[in-house]
């Protein structure tokens, strides 16, 4: 359910998104509006089923067949903000607004990505931020494990979660410090979140909004607009034990691919997020080839860590991407080599990582397979959109 009201969808309808999804190769449903109000309305509270559409229990019920499809579903929550019109903020909310040094509330501009101290914002509806002080910890941590145990999603997307550090000088929220209540709040949500996730779905998942060093401790993978741009190789050779998203429409063949060459999760917005990925099937196909991919090539890729270009140089058009990952623990590395232009294309792979048995495993996602002849030079020729991923197994 959108903002302005619009339906697309009813908890009968996630069946078949989840049939879809898997078309994809993908296992993982984020879902928006599925709450009373819709998406981006009645922040942060109010986050329980849609009676219209058949409430707990029809939503329950459709979760637990997108389950045994063996797809899992994860609902946007955001309690880090408050609309301060509802009757929730001005009953006991308010006590938990994040107060400046000048003791007004922080207002969330640009939802929240800019904070800004000012008397007034020209807003249709205006936002406070919200710290993780103690009261507020329960009432976030009671509206978590109603979300994954009582309505039975096993999973949770925090929306907006990484993306606040302030300095809260609200008088009854400092224990030690205006800048520990943020820090130490979230110290205290997030491990116990995760808890409740794990002990109603072992295989459960938590995801954060934007990538953060801090709060990945406890989250499984971030939602992160467009990581790709401009720039992400720092983030992601100086924290390789994070797992990161780009954000993916219909026919974007080049951004898939380059999302896969580092290691990127895709967030799937099909026409806006409106759509199923099954609408276009030839890109469905080209997903679910490179996610077949990445589990043939588990070990020397996503149990890999990006290690950028090092240990070799690449010589052909800057089309085709090729980065380094390697899992230290079991001496294996995998070089991804990924077209993005959708021409055929060739480049040569100088390499230090050499294999103990001086063959290299080549595996496309194509579906094709075959053994090189290891040479401190390759030559590689990818077709239209292929990705390639080449598999070393060094020497002790």
């Amino acid at each position: 359910k959108h903002q302005d009201g619009v339906e697309l969808n009813t908890y009968e309808d996630l069946p078949e998104m989840a049939k879809a999804s898997l078309a994809a190769g993908c296992p993982y449903l984020l879902v928006f509006g599925w709450q009373t109000g819709g998406h981006d309305n009645n922040y942060m509270y109010r986050y329980v089923p849609n009676e219209d559409w058949g409430g707990e229990d029809a939503l329950r019920e459709n979760l637990q067949k997108c389950r045994e499809m063996g797809v899992e579903v994860m609902p946007f929550y955001n309690g880090t903000l408050a609309n301060i019109e509802l009757a929730e903020h001005k009953e006991f909310g308010h006590k938990w607004e994040a107060k400046t040094r000048s003791g007004h509330p922080y207002y969330a501009g640009d939802w929240a990505r800019q904070n800004y101290d000012a008397p007034t914002r020209n807003r249709a509806m205006l936002h406070a931020e919200i710290a993780p002080c103690e009261e507020h910890q329960r009432y976030f941590l009671e509206t978590v494990k109603r979300i994954v145990q009582d309505y039975g999603f096993g999973n949770t997307q925090l929306d907006q979660i990484s993306e606040k550090m302030l300095v809260d000088y609200n008088e009854k929220h400092i224990k030690t410090t205006p800048d520990r209540v943020y820090v130490d709040g979230l110290a205290a949500i997030l491990p116990k979140a995760r808890e409740y996730v794990r002990e109603a779905n072992p295989e459960g998942v938590m995801i954060s909004e934007v990538l953060n060093d801090f709060t990945g401790q406890w989250c499984d993978s971030s939602w992160d607009w467009n990581l790709l741009l401009p720039f992400p190789e720092p983030i992601l050779y100086s924290l390789p034990w994070l797992m990161g998203s780009h954000e993916i429409d219909a026919l974007e063949y080049d951004e898939v691919n380059k999302a896969f060459a580092y290691k990127l999760h895709l967030d799937m917005k099909i026409d806006g997020g409106d759509a199923p990925i099954t609408k276009y099937p030839k890109f469905a196909e080209h997903v679910k080839a490179n996610a077949e991919l990445r589990k043939r090539v588990a070990d020397y890729y996503a149990h890999a860590e990006f290690r950028d270009q090092e240990g070799i140089e690449v010589e052909g058009p800057d089309t085709i991407v090729a980065k380094v990952f390697h899992n230290k623990e079991t001496g294996k590395v995998g070089i991804v080599v990924a077209e993005t232009a959708g021409e055929a294309g060739a480049i040569t792979l100088a390499s230090k990582w050499q294999p103990a048995s001086g063959i290299i495993r080549a595996d496309s996602n194509t579906g094709a397979a075959e053994k090189l002849d290891a040479s401190e030079q390759l030559k590689l020729t990818l077709k239209p959109y292929e990705v390639c991923v080449l598999c070393v197994d060094l020497a002790e």
